[in-house]
């Protein structure tokens, strides 16, 4: 079953501003996964607020792409 989103007009920019980094990082996880895009996994994950350097963030992503290597066939 396929669903939509309702409409419920403009929304409020306090609100709009907190979703839009959200938006962002799924775009980017979206185009990683579909398409075995490091760099796009890489931003995504630089994005995220809990992770502070690049280092890390490589690590991190090494660690995912081998724990998930079967859901993730593209990588």
């Amino acid at each position: 079953m396929r669903t939509r989103g309702l409409p419920v007009g403009a929304m409020p920019e306090s609100i709009a501003g907190l979703l839009r980094p959200e938006i962002s990082r799924l775009r980017l996880s979206l185009e990683a996964a579909a398409n075995g895009n490091r760099q796009a996994a890489l931003q995504c994950l630089l994005l995220d607020p809990v992770i502070t350097d690049i280092e890390t963030t490589k690590a991190v992503l090494e660690d995912y792409l081998v724990s998930y290597r079967q859901c993730l066939p593209k990588f």
